[in-house]
Protein backbone atom coordinates (compact mmCIF):
# COMPACT_ATOMS: atom_id res chain seq x y z
CA UNK A 1 0.00 0.00 0.00
CA UNK A 2 1.50 3.52 -1.05
CA UNK A 3 1.52 5.99 1.85
CA UNK A 4 0.85 9.54 0.98
CA UNK A 5 0.04 12.89 1.98
CA UNK A 6 -1.89 15.84 1.13
CA UNK A 7 -1.46 19.51 1.07
CA UNK A 8 -3.46 19.88 4.62
CA UNK A 9 -0.69 17.78 6.57
CA UNK A 10 1.14 19.09 9.16
CA UNK A 11 4.66 18.84 9.48
CA UNK A 12 3.98 16.70 12.66
CA UNK A 13 1.65 14.58 11.28
CA UNK A 14 3.86 13.59 8.42
CA UNK A 15 6.86 13.30 10.53
CA UNK A 16 4.34 10.90 12.84
CA UNK A 17 3.25 8.40 9.72
CA UNK A 18 7.45 8.57 8.18
CA UNK A 19 8.66 7.25 12.00
CA UNK A 20 5.84 4.87 12.37
CA UNK A 21 6.13 3.05 8.05
CA UNK A 22 9.68 3.70 8.51
CA UNK A 23 9.99 5.70 5.25
CA UNK A 24 11.61 8.32 4.06
CA UNK A 25 9.99 9.85 1.55
CA UNK A 26 5.90 10.52 0.67
CA UNK A 27 4.36 11.48 -1.97
CA UNK A 28 1.96 14.71 -1.59
CA UNK A 29 -1.47 14.15 -3.93
CA UNK A 30 -3.77 16.76 -4.48
CA UNK A 31 -6.74 14.53 -5.33
CA UNK A 32 -4.73 11.85 -8.16
CA UNK A 33 -2.69 14.64 -9.27
CA UNK A 34 0.81 14.77 -7.83
CA UNK A 35 1.73 17.67 -5.98
CA UNK A 36 5.15 17.06 -4.54
CA UNK A 37 7.11 15.05 -2.81
CA UNK A 38 8.60 15.60 1.19
CA UNK A 39 11.18 13.90 2.95
CA UNK A 40 12.30 13.48 6.26
CA UNK A 41 15.00 15.69 5.55
CA UNK A 42 12.65 18.42 4.51
CA UNK A 43 10.38 17.82 7.78
CA UNK A 44 13.41 18.00 9.78
CA UNK A 45 13.99 21.01 8.70
CA UNK A 46 10.86 22.18 8.89
CA UNK A 47 10.51 21.54 12.29
CA UNK A 48 13.87 22.91 13.27
CA UNK A 49 13.18 26.24 11.90
CA UNK A 50 9.64 26.20 13.90
CA UNK A 51 11.43 25.47 17.18
CA UNK A 52 14.08 28.37 16.09
CA UNK A 53 11.44 30.83 16.35
CA UNK A 54 10.02 30.09 18.99
CA UNK A 55 13.20 29.92 21.16
CA UNK A 56 13.52 33.53 19.48
CA UNK A 57 10.31 34.84 20.49
CA UNK A 58 10.97 33.14 24.14
CA UNK A 59 14.83 34.64 24.48
CA UNK A 60 13.22 37.95 23.92
CA UNK A 61 10.07 37.41 26.14
CA UNK A 62 12.39 36.43 28.81
CA UNK A 63 14.54 39.71 28.22
CA UNK A 64 11.97 41.78 28.34
CA UNK A 65 11.77 42.66 24.63
CA UNK A 66 8.70 40.95 23.54
CA UNK A 67 6.24 43.83 21.92
CA UNK A 68 2.91 44.43 23.48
Amino acid sequence: NLIIGTEEDSIEYLQAIMTENRIRHIPILEGRKLKGLVSIGDVVKALMTEKDVENRYLKDYIADKYPG
